[in-house]
């Protein structure tokens, strides 16, 4: 099911309420770049990666693509299917080559940039790792998945082209996702746009994308809800 984003990043909070717009296929946006063909999504994984490629070389669409895996290799589209205390990592990759940082934050840490930074500049000032077109990127650092009730981990991924576009902290990272997910597409929906997959092999995840071509990204909540 497609959704539409607004305020609210997927898996951090409730979705603001859908806004009237055709139905999109965004894996087929993440899968083809250029033109957003839905036969791009129906590839099969590739041998050597397990995952479906990316088809095509554009930039009209830009996403990416992140799931949750334990120390076993289980993956998982997201952190509360791991199951309360499950030990996890976020892998991701982007359709197009790109500049990406994730932030964590957890009840005594308000942001911590997980990403190096490639291409740092003066005094190391430049934010932004460089990240490749369909290339598997695992943030080192493990997430707990909280019970109902705890203060649960945060993790952003914000990703851009232009590393000008990059952010220096988890607050302004949301902040910068919030005004992006309030710009309109030409249907009158949000330019960015996201689904989920549990079940397909090679495209099991989370996939957020851009559709004119800006910068993408999520907030994610290591935790289960009390519901």
């Amino acid at each position: 099911m497609t959704h539409h984003m607004g305020l609210k990043a997927l898996f951090a909070l409730p979705l603001a309420a859908a806004l009237a717009a055709p139905a999109i296929n965004v894996k087929a946006l993440f899968y083809d770049p250029a033109a957003g063909d839905p036969a791009s999504a129906a590839a099969g994984p590739s041998v050597a990666t397990g995952l479906t490629p990316v088809g095509t070389r554009g930039t009209r669409h830009v996403g990416v693509h992140y799931w949750f895996e334990n120390a076993a290799g289980k993956k998982f589209a997201d952190p509360a299917a791991a199951g309360v205390g499950a030990r996890i990592k976020l892998h991701l990759r982007s359709n197009v080559g790109a500049f990406l940082t994730v932030f964590m934050s957890d009840a005594t840490h308000p942001s911590v940039e997980l990403t190096d930074r490639t291409d740092a500049g003066p005094e190391g000032a430049w934010p932004g790792y460089r990240l490749a077109a369909d290339t598997v990127f695992v943030v080192a650092r493990e997430f707990v998945v909280a019970s109902p009730g705890q203060d649960a981990e945060r993790a952003i991924i914000f990703l851009a082209r232009s590393q000008t576009e990059q952010q220096v902290s988890m607050a302004g990272a949301r902040e910068r996702l919030q005004w992006i997910a309030e710009r309109k597409h030409a249907d009158g929906g949000s330019v960015l746009v996201q689904d989920v997959d549990r079940t397909t092999p090679g495209q099991l995840g989370a996939y957020v994308v851009h559709r004119t071509g800006g910068q993408a990204g999520a907030e994610i909540v290591f935790g289960r809800s009390s519901s």
